[in-house]
């Protein structure tokens, strides 16, 4: 099963193309990510914390709605699943991953934990 819900802020303007009456946006979603790292026998396991940048692709309806409605520094969350694919330029393998969501909510300020961020 391929579906994921994932939360994080958006970090840049979201982006729309329309091709042949079909709308079509996207934007980065700023995830951090807290992981535990094993420590030596008899230690505490270490916390670090990193960061991705994955690309959040929406479609028709979703897009008409988010290009009226102000996201940037939002927190939101992605309801969707994961689409990948290849793309051969310049006789090179580039490899895509995208996150297609098939709803995104506006989280509330007071609704979000340091934990989440």
């Amino acid at each position: 099963m391929n579906s994921l819900i994932l939360e994080g802020r958006v970090v840049n303007s979201p982006r729309f193309t329309r091709k042949n009456g079909n709308e079509k946006g996207s934007f980065n979603l700023e995830v951090v990510r807290n992981r535990y790292l094993p420590g030596e026998e008899g230690e505490t396991l270490s916390k670090t914390t990193s960061v991705d940048f994955p690309k959040v692709v929406f479609f028709k309806e979703l897009a008409i709605i988010l290009e009226h409605e102000c996201i940037v520094d939002r927190v939101v969350r992605v309801e969707g699943w994961v689409h990948t694919s290849t793309v051969i330029r310049d006789e090179q393998v580039h490899y895509k991953t995208e996150l297609i969501a098939e709803k995104i909510t506006i989280i509330k300020s007071e609704e979000v934990s340091n934990e989440s961020l």
